[in-house]
């Protein structure tokens, strides 16, 4: 899925025509490299949902068929392809599955209700979930932020096989400074300088945010948009920071009023926003500036939330724009950050939902 996060653009029309006008819904999972489909094991009610997030990505399947009435017991290809710990691939599709999850299994539930053969029900998270149990903290103070997130990154993906994609990494010229668990070291810090941290598939991104402007793709309100929903809450901190010694002299503040998009200011009297910023991290003046103006923006985005629902289509993934129409062309339709994507197959179909942000 690493093609889906450079500028590459989709229509709708042209993913309907791809996907047999989004017939035949379609799941598959690999355990430790094989498909169990391989293995007379049948998937359904499949679950995966992809973050920017301060959390884990996660799947959840149930193995339709894991039951053997004749013995009365759950078969032996459940116990011998999904310990605790196995590698997991999973994807969902129409005819042809795409694979967009790489994790490993987390919990293993059975169950057993009347009327239905008993069933199995898989959990995995993605590598995250790993990192926020680790911790790096003795390392030497004299490491740099660029030569650790390698040697981090490389203890977890080296553990599920993943790959690391890094971008605009040597421009981070800090200390390694740790207080905190690996994966929230990583997202904190790029958080706070307008970088994003998370795993899609089998990639792991550290990459600035909101720089790839190119629009994922166009859903438009009564033909592939299913439902809309959007809020807008302010908070009512103050925007303020200053460096120490000399430098204490260059404050830093902001009372700029945020009307995020999507947020009908004619209908009522927005308060002007602030927030507290901890700038303790600051080494100079620009970092000082650079930290100020991402939480700004952060506090913009965070501003305003909603959530989308559509059509299944595998391509919509975290960390791209898309763009709304057919809304309300004052205050809805326009381009919006995608921040958490689910993507559901059950009885009902393939349906994809997704978390947006502010506009931009």
């Amino acid at each position: 899925m690493k093609e889906l996060m450079n500028s590459d653009t989709f229509s709708y029309s042209e993913l309907k025509a791809k996907y047999g006008g989004f017939r035949n819904p379609c799941c598959a999972v690999k355990a430790g490299g094989t498909d169990i489909q391989t293995l007379g094991l049948f998937v359904s009610d499949m679950e995966i949902r992809h973050t920017i997030k301060d959390k884990a990505g996660a799947c959840t399947f149930v193995i339709s068929n894991g039951y053997d009435i004749i013995s009365g017991s759950f078969k032996d290809e459940i116990a011998d392809n999904f310990p605790l710990g196995q590698t997991v691939e999973a994807g969902m599709g129409y005819t042809t599955p795409v694979y967009m999850f790489k994790g490993f299994v987390t919990d293993v539930s059975f169950t057993f209700e009347g009327g239905r053969p008993p069933g199995v029900r898989i959990s995995c998270t993605d590598i995250r979930s790993l990192m926020m149990q680790g911790n790096l903290n003795a390392m030497p103070p004299v490491a740099s932020f660029p030569l650790m997130i390698p040697l981090i990154m490389c203890m977890y993906t080296s553990i599920l096989n993943m790959k690391i994609v890094y971008y605009d990494l040597w421009n981070i010229l800090e200390d390694f400074r740790q207080n905190t668990n690996d994966f929230k070291y990583l997202y904190d810090y790029g958080l706070k300088r307008g970088y994003e941290f998370f795993v899609l598939g089998e990639y792991c991104y550290f990459r600035k945010k909101w720089e790839n402007t190119a629009l994922l793709m166009h859903l438009k309100w009564g033909e592939s948009i299913m439902s809309f929903n959007r809020a807008t809450s302010y908070s009512s901190n103050n925007l303020s920071g200053a460096l120490g010694g000399l430098l204490s002299f260059i404050p830093f503040f902001s009372d700029n009023l945020l009307t995020p998009q999507g947020y009908p200011h004619k209908m009522a009297t927005p308060q002007t926003p602030q927030i507290q910023v901890d700038t303790s991290e600051a080494k100079n003046t620009l970092d000082l500036i650079n930290i100020m103006m991402t939480s700004l923006h952060n506090l913009g985005s965070s501003m305003a939330s909603g959530t989308v629902k559509c059509v299944g289509i595998p391509e919509i993934i975290p960390g791209r724009y898309i763009r709304l129409t057919g809304l309300d062309k004052r205050f809805f339709d326009g381009d919006y950050y995608i921040e958490e994507v689910t993507h559901n197959i059950s009885s009902g179909g393939y349906v994809t939902s997704f978390e947006i942000g502010s506009g931009k």
